[in-house]
């Protein structure tokens, strides 16, 4: 009889401690729930300021291509063109710190996820969030390769239109910064390329870790 009290004891024990980790993972699930769906609003943000760098961008690179087909003895139309130019890369450029800061804001909470990752107590549950978490440092590692690509990018532009302003125009010169600025510029399309990759990742890994959840009922 007392053998058999022990074993229900034991077993009560057992079965409370299970109830235990479910609940603390469950509550876990919802803090980490919650600061992913507070990313993803942020990440919205960050989409549309996105879309509004890469309009920007598109205006300033159909300036930037006229102003090189056009000829030094086009002055008038060369520096009008600059003057538009220079005022596209001036707004890039603020769109950019808004663009970059907005997707920083989405980081920062995702590495909260992380701190409650460490918490949770079921295996699986932690290796799908921890997978989140690790195509998440990727895209910012991704992201902050890019901006800095990016930059170089707009004060290289910003040194050719001053260079084409000045009386005495060096023509090798002018050849030898277009060639630099295209070269760049073609190694931050394939940085933005990557990212992109790497988001769809994210967006799986997230889908994944809500399909599981809503199964198991966590």
């Amino acid at each position: 009889m007392f053998k058999e009290l022990i074993a229900m004891l034991y077993s009560m024990i057992i079965v409370g401690l299970l109830l235990t980790g479910c609940n603390h993972d469950e509550k876990i699930a919802e803090q980490i729930y919650s600061n992913l769906e507070k990313s993803a609003q942020m990440e919205e943000k960050f989409a549309a300021k996105q879309q509004n760098l890469s309009e920007l961008g598109h205006e300033e690179q159909a300036a930037y291509q006229e102003i090189t087909s056009l000829t030094m003895d086009q002055e008038n139309q060369v520096r009008k063109k600059l003057k538009e130019a220079q005022e596209y890369n001036a707004n890039l450029k603020r769109t950019l710190n808004g663009t970059k800061e907005s997707f920083d804001k989405a980081y920062r909470n995702i590495l909260s996820v992380e701190t409650n990752m460490e918490k949770i107590k079921a295996k699986e549950q932690k290796v799908k969030v921890s997978k989140i978490v690790q195509v998440m440092e990727k895209r910012h590692d991704l992201i902050e390769n890019y901006y800095k690509k990016y930059e170089n990018i707009l004060k290289l532009n910003q040194n050719l239109y001053t260079c084409m302003q000045e009386k005495d125009i060096n023509a090798t010169e002018i050849d030898k910064q277009i060639k630099t600025i295209n070269q760049a510029h073609t190694e931050m399309l394939k940085i933005e390329e990557q990212f992109n990759q790497f988001t769809a990742k994210y967006n799986a890994a997230k889908k994944q870790y809500y399909q599981d959840r809503a199964g198991q009922g966590v």
